[in-house]
């Protein structure tokens, strides 16, 4: 038996090795918030980070912004989870090639990279495109999905639901595959229906898996960029500008960079709140 002092020696070896990878990892992140934050609030040797505050405050494209990522994060995400679930569940127990050719085909979205997502997008919304040509078909007449106000930011939503989804789906999946069979054959034989087992048996097993996939989809929807960026560069009227697309312009076409720092700070700051907020009303209530 391991006695304590062994023990700790253990630990304290275990912390000697990661201590480096530690270091690195933390001068790596810190480095560069340091400097984000140095140049937001010093410009040519003057503090301005309370004017810059002052000018955030009274941007209306910034709060516009800001509206538009938190609208695009709680759409997308939810429709993800919802779309993704179902599908994990329809080919949960499916055998042989044709479901296997459906969770092929199912996952090859998430295979692309989001600048081509956002190039095919583009050309299938084009007025004379695929998507066009279905609603000629059905009576609807030519959409401009992209460039119409009223459409453009469900058009994005739906692009990246398209994308992401399968992500959500392949976590699903995973989690259900290595769910014990015993409680819902148990449940089963007691004569219990389908929604039963679904509702207290599987639900609450799957819940861990759930709680990490919506995690991962939030984080990662703050970070949206390019296919928002190909498909409408944040137009039309600023409907599809989300923080992410206005730091952008901020910085590389006005080439203001105390600014666009800023605005990047906020962002990360945003992205913070809104995880913290996710985790303490859903992901510990799934966990």
């Amino acid at each position: 038996m391991q006695t304590k002092r062994g023990m700790g020696g253990s630990k304290r070896t275990g912390i000697l090795l990661l201590l480096p990878a530690a270091i690195l990892i933390a001068v790596l992140m810190l480095y560069p918030l340091g400097h984000m934050v140095g140049m937001a609030a010093v410009q040519n040797g003057k503090w301005v980070l309370t004017r810059s505050g002052l000018v955030l405050s009274r941007d209306g494209v910034f709060w516009r912004a800001l509206w538009n990522t938190l609208i695009f994060v709680v759409a997308s995400v939810t429709a993800e989870m919802a779309t993704g679930l179902v599908f994990a569940l329809l080919l949960w127990e499916g055998r042989g090639r044709a479901a296997n050719f459906a969770r092929g085909l199912i996952l090859l979205p998430s295979m692309l990279s989001p600048t081509v997502v956002g190039i095919v997008w583009l050309l299938l919304f084009y007025p004379f495109g695929l998507v066009n040509w279905g609603t000629t078909l059905l009576g609807l007449g030519r959409l401009q999905y992209l460039a119409d106000p009223r459409l453009a930011m469900a058009s994005v939503i739906f692009v990246d639901i398209w994308q992401w989804t399968p992500f959500v789906f392949i976590f699903v999946l995973a989690g259900l595959t290595g769910m014990p069979v015993e409680p819902r054959e148990a449940a089963l034989v007691d004569g219990a229906s389908a929604w039963q087992v679904f509702r207290y048996i599987t639900l609450p097993l799957l819940r861990p898996t759930l709680a990490a996939a919506l995690m991962f989809r939030v984080i990662d929807a703050f970070r949206a960029f390019d296919k928002i960026l190909i498909m409408t560069n944040g137009g039309p009227a600023e409907v599809t500008t989300i923080l992410s697309i206005y730091l952008y312009k901020v910085s590389f076409h006005y080439q203001n960079w105390n600014y666009g720092a800023l605005l990047a700070l906020v962002l990360i700051t945003v992205t913070l709140a809104f995880h913290w907020t996710y985790n303490r009303l859903v992901v510990r209530r799934l966990a």
